[in-house]
């Protein structure tokens, strides 16, 4: 069902029609989505943009459980004197020697109501606008999920957020950004959002979110999630690092993942900005997608998915394409088995927050000029 966009008008003013291109492709791959494209936004009044995939946080959301135990504590102890670290406990409880150790490491131990420990997905869309103020956008999660949707306000005083309201099923695995104002979202997360790239409430959208422009991607074949940020993340205003499978056994993803490359830089090209592609390989296996762009970036190191049920070649390859991408930052090897087993990867139980007027900071090399870096 279509869902009411009038509420757009009170927070951007805006109900423009945006430009729309779409780009033609090859004849596709049985279960390959339609043609991709990309949306501009018209004129912006308000320079705010959405936080940048790659920028650094002062604060560090992290959502436990019991089944990552392990990954929860490599990541505090990795990162704990470079952000503030702080733990999500709902539901189930640690034990109270594990709840001491993280404190010694140095986290922040809260107990909170929660779902789940998704916090990446109902943890708020981050805008900051050019006079430095925070503006949250607090996107309906899930009606089976009503206190891990309420997580938004319990944080936004701590962090001088301003919280607006947008009743539209976004995730924020959904949509990643460069921080510069190009955003993308898979066809699919648009769409589960009632809307499509022709939708003349989509101008309102992109002021809203603090996107000038708005790459829609194909959805790959069996992901389940239809999240952008388990195929590609911008590791710098201009670079992208985005997965790669093998074609011999995984064509029609393979096809999909090259077509995102395409409109990625397409959607950047028409910004007059050129933009650099780092490909990562990732393993998939039936509905599992082994993303290795699906981490984290801290000041000074990345979290980096490792997968102990892959080979130690795969890894070793995955790795060092990752280390490419995101250098000058020193991977961090994070166990993330257990979280693809449910559909997510060290990106989705993670969310780093910053604070209102905090300094923005680029501490990543420059990329190439705008150059596809292949494996």
């Amino acid at each position: 069902m279509q869902k009411s966009l009038g509420w757009f008008v009170v927070l951007t003013g805006c109900a423009c029609t945006p430009t729309l291109r779409s780009a033609p492709i090859s004849e596709p791959e049985p279960g390959q989505s339609a043609a991709p494209s990309y949306v501009k936004r018209s004129a912006a009044r308000d320079p705010a943009r959405l936080r940048g995939d790659w920028e650094v946080p002062s604060t560090l959301l992290i959502g436990w459980d019991s089944d990552w135990s392990e990954a929860v504590e490599t990541i505090v102890a990795a990162g704990a004197s470079e952000v503030q670290m702080d733990v999500l406990f709902g539901e189930e409880q640690p034990e109270v020697e594990y709840e001491k150790q993280l404190f010694s490491l140095g986290a922040n131990v809260i107990h909170l109501d929660l779902d789940t420990p998704w916090v990446r997905d109902y943890g708020p869309l981050q805008i900051h606008t050019a006079t430095g103020e925070a503006r949250w956008l607090d996107a309906h999660y899930s009606f089976e999920r009503a206190r891990d949707d309420m997580l938004p306000q319990l944080l936004a005083p701590g962090f001088s957020a301003i919280v607006e309201s947008m009743p539209l099923e976004v995730d924020g695995g959904a949509v990643i950004g460069n921080g510069e104002g190009l955003c993308a979202i898979t066809d699919r997360s648009l769409g589960d959002a009632g809307l499509s790239p022709e939708d003349p409430d989509m101008d309102a959208l992109l002021h809203t979110m603090g996107c000038d422009t708005l790459a829609v991607l194909p959805n790959l074949l069996d992901e389940t999630t239809g999240h952008a940020d388990v195929m590609a993340q911008f590791t710098a205003p201009d670079r992208v690092m985005v997965s790669q499978v093998d074609a011999s056994t995984h064509p029609t993803d393979a096809a999909i993942l090259d077509e995102t490359v395409r409109v990625l830089q397409e959607a950047a090209a028409s910004r007059a900005k050129p933009l650099a592609v780092v490909r990562v390989p990732m393993h998939v296996s039936g509905k599992r997608y082994f993303s290795y762009v699906n981490g984290t970036p801290l000041r000074d190191h990345y979290l980096a998915p490792s997968f102990r049920t892959l080979s130690l070649d795969f890894e070793a390859k995955a790795h060092q394409a990752l280390a490419r991408a995101v250098g000058p930052r020193k991977l961090v090897s994070v166990p993330a088995d257990a979280m693809v087993d449910r559909g997510g990867v060290i990106h989705c139980i993670t969310l780093g927050l910053k604070e209102a007027n905090a300094v923005r900071e680029l501490d990543v090399g420059a990329a190439d000029d705008g150059d596809e870096m292949p494996l």
